[in-house]
């Protein structure tokens, strides 16, 4: 078997001293924490490559799989809805996902360092099978036309996370159109949805970046990143 770090972590020493712990993180429900300093805590490590890369694109790490590794873009996802846990007995997600406002959203980094995505960060992993001939490709298109017309739909890889559903999720961004709207990804048809009010609740699916080090809240804009990880 190949070692998936030297094809994912080339060139990125950062990762690999990421990837070296062994601490085991929890389901992929998690708890949210306050983003006050004095709840401020350091995150786990990313806990190690474990088995074989899904769908010659996502390293899955731990031992419980719940979460997986984008070797294309070095974004760690956990592989169900925030609320839900992942069963490494079924290879599937159990429990219901926690639908949350978009406030709510952007100030919650959940136990193991995991929070919002942003919306070009989300984009990364929608897989139209109408456009996208091979595993580095998925991610590649306007995600403001979408996939279109016909596609695999949800609009992600399947193997990878086969437990997320026809729904739209919020991103940490804010709508092109408006002041006060919110945008979300629609996962029906891979497509940008960007009239959404910041009450309604939708679901989550949340990331961690290894670069943002051991502050994944930096990456929403609501701590500064460290100058060695900016």
């Amino acid at each position: 078997m190949f070692d998936v770090r030297e094809i994912a972590l080339a060139g990125r020493p950062w990762l690999l001293g990421a990837l070296a712990g062994s601490f085991l993180l929890t389901g992929c429900g998690g708890g949210s924490s306050s983003s006050d300093d004095s709840d401020f805590k350091e995150f786990p490590p990313l806990p190690d490559a474990t088995g074989e890369v899904v769908s010659e694109r996502y390293q899955v790490l731990g031992e419980d799989g719940a979460i997986v590794l984008d070797t294309k873009t070095n974004l760690a996802w956990k592989r169900c809805h925030y609320g839900q846990t992942w069963s490494a007995d079924l290879g599937r997600c159990e429990g219901s996902a926690k639908p949350v406002t978009w406030d709510a959203a952007m100030g919650l980094v959940d136990d193991d360092g995991f929070r919002l995505a942003s919306m070009d960060e989300l984009k990364s992993l929608v897989y139209c099978n109408n456009l996208h001939n091979g595993p580095d490709q998925i991610g590649e298109l306007d995600i403001f036309e979408g996939c279109g017309a016909p596609t695999l739909s949800p609009t992600i890889d399947p193997q990878a996370f086969p437990d997320i559903g026809q729904v739209t999720v919020w991103t940490s961004d804010d709508s092109p159109n408006s002041d006060t709207l919110k945008l979300g990804l629609n996962f029906v048809s891979g497509v940008a949805s960007d009239f959404n009010s910041e009450a309604s609740p939708y679901r989550l699916i949340v990331v961690r970046d290894p670069a943002d080090g051991d502050e994944p809240r930096a990456a929403n804009g609501s701590r500064p990143r460290k100058q060695n990880g900016s």
